[in-house]
């Protein structure tokens, strides 16, 4: 079962495991497809906070669960983890899988060089998706512990950037320009979209690493997933065709709450928070070697990528446009006045 069917991760992923006609695939969403679904796919109209989805789970004898869904409401995220980790339990499902990100080590100035999966999510106190994301890891350790039968798989992805993917920061370098904190240049860990597709089909058949930490439930799983390779944030910034906007740090962090009476929404203008664009926050790889993945794309091939469709879009930057609209507006005018004149 797919949750989350009509979002991006959830309908890339559907598509690849319908593809190979391997699995009978059970699509879940509270919201129809907007496009017409894989003939295959069995969809069923529901929300991941119903506990009604225990006796569809039951009933159709799912094996393994996928949480992808792309909350828009606050504290869905975490509503419907909690709710899915139950009903998966109470059917016997034997596996959940769901994406989180490298991001929930947290941007720190004493960050090891590679972040192990045996690290527990910060705890710094602040707002937004990532907030949601270390509170969702936390009660998905606390579930695990209480429910052994139950395996859980948790990709940790580190930035993920490509042509498509809805994450931070895509978002960031989306325009033709984007802020950097004047002074620092934090060495980035990406990820490509299609090596995080890769994953999750993985996640289905291989078989779990079980943590060094003793802490750890054995019955969950942590993967740091990540391409080749790491980029300076410049670097990043140059190959995505990206002008860097430099701002005094401490100006950035005191301004930050400004924004928010602008058209430039703080959380749309950095990924996260200015810690981010400043602190190195890279995750250790090794886990993900002996799990048996090998992403295909290095970190420079998810940075072209990106370049690539954002030249690709056919329309004109704004500034352009608008240069356009005044040059004709002109050329108007004097056709004008000389018809007049005629």
């Amino acid at each position: 079962m797919v949750t989350g069917v009509t979002s991006f991760w959830g309908s890339q992923l559907s598509h690849l495991l319908l593809k190979n006609g391997a699995h009978r695939l059970i699509g879940v969403d509270r919201q129809t497809p907007a496009l017409p679904a894989p003939e295959k796919l069995d969809f069923v109209r529901a929300d991941t906070r119903n506990p009604l989805l225990a006796e569809l789970l039951q009933l159709e004898g799912v094996d393994t669960v996928y949480y992808l869904d792309q909350p828009d409401e606050a504290g869905w995220l975490l509503a419907g983890l909690k709710n899915l980790m139950t009903v998966c339990a109470q059917a016997g499902v034997r596996h959940l899988i769901w994406l989180s990100s490298t991001a929930v080590y947290g941007p720190l100035a004493t960050n090891a060089a590679f972040i192990s999966e045996d690290q527990s999510p910060y705890t710094k106190a602040q707002e937004g998706p990532l907030v949601d994301l270390v509170t969702a890891e936390q009660t998905c350790f606390a579930f695990a512990r209480d429910h052994e039968n139950l395996t859980i798989s948790v990709l940790r992805v580190a930035h993920v950037v490509g042509s498509q993917a809805p994450s931070p920061f895509n978002q960031y370098l989306a325009g033709p320009s984007a802020p950097l904190l004047l002074g620092f240049d934090p060495m980035l860990q990406l990820a490509h979209e299609q090596d995080v597709l890769a994953a999750l089909v993985h996640a289905l058949e291989a078989e779990p690493v079980t943590a060094v930490a003793e802490r750890i439930p054995p019955n969950l799983h942590h993967y740091n997933i990540a391409s080749a390779g790491l980029m300076p944030l410049t670097r990043l910034l140059s190959l995505t065709r990206t002008l860097p906007l430099p701002l005094f740090h401490p100006l950035a962090y005191w301004g930050a709450s400004l924004l928010h009476a602008t058209p430039w929404q703080i959380d749309t203008v950095i990924p996260y928070d200015w810690d981010f664009l400043r602190y190195r926050c890279v995750g250790a790889t090794e886990r993900q070697a002996v799990w048996g993945f090998v992403p295909q794309h290095s970190a420079e091939d998810a940075a072209r990528a990106l370049a690539t469709y954002k030249a690709s879009d056919d329309d004109p930057p704004p500034s352009d446009m608008a240069l356009d609209q005044l040059r004709l507006k002109q050329t108007l005018a004097q056709r004008r006045q000389t018809k007049d004149q005629a």
